[in-house]
């Protein structure tokens, strides 16, 4: 007996050979629709790089809260959770995009097997690209906290330029990272190369990343 009485044991219609391809979001869509449970799975695994930094956070919380000593293991601790995270976000970044693209392209894929080696082989570009990512995010979280403080203490206006210019920056690197993983796994051009096309696809496609930022966003706060 099918699953809600429908029968189960017959093949489906699928899709068919030459059926014209859909386009835009109604592609997204059809393609996210198949391609869901494996997408979770796909995610799962991307989420166990991200162990390192919950880690740190974690460490970091439970030192600032007098749970473990605020001595220099504590520190040693969570300084090297973020050097590990950082050297391995970015080839794991290289992973998921790998498979990302070939669901796109609609190519056979074998999730372990092809993340793992899209790991190792992109090693060098990508675990760079991860470091400079977060090299640019401790920079922004670190202009976030002090730039407010320092305008209200000094009063000096000058400090709304330097926040503006950090921000600036920031926004600038995430929208290369739209570009840069892709990249990577995709061609062979050089780190010089994929940071200069990146840098400049950023700023000639302005509109696009903005439009993608914000639903990026509008994602994120319906989440949060």
């Amino acid at each position: 007996m099918g699953l809600f009485g429908q029968n189960y044991e017959n093949a489906g219609t699928g899709i068919a050979k030459h059926a014209p391809k859909k386009k835009g979001f109604f592609r997204f869509m059809e393609i996210f629709g198949r391609k869901f449970w494996k997408m979770i799975g796909l995610n799962l695994l991307y989420s166990a790089f991200f162990l390192p930094l919950v880690g740190a956070i974690t460490v970091f919380f439970l030192r600032f809260n007098g749970s473990i000593p605020s001595g220099l293991p504590s520190i040693l601790l969570i300084a090297a959770f973020i050097i590990l995270f950082a050297v391995l976000i970015g080839p794991a970044t290289a992973g998921h995009t790998k498979i990302l693209r070939a669901y796109i392209l609609e190519k056979p894929v074998f999730m372990m097997h092809d993340f793992f080696k899209a790991f190792k082989s992109e090693f060098k570009h990508s675990c760079i690209i991860g470091i400079f990512d977060c090299f640019i995010a401790l920079c922004i979280v670190a202009a976030v906290y002090v730039y407010p403080i320092l305008i209200e203490t000094t009063g000096n206006k000058l400090f709304y330029v330097f926040f503006a210019i950090a921000l600036s920056i920031g926004i600038i690197v995430l929208m290369m990272n739209f570009y840069m993983f892709l990249m990577v796994i995709a061609t062979n051009l050089s780190l010089k190369n994929i940071m200069k096309n990146s840098l400049s696809l950023a700023i000639i496609a302005l509109k696009k990343n903005i439009i993608t930022l914000l639903v990026i966003a509008a994602f994120a706060a319906i989440f949060v």
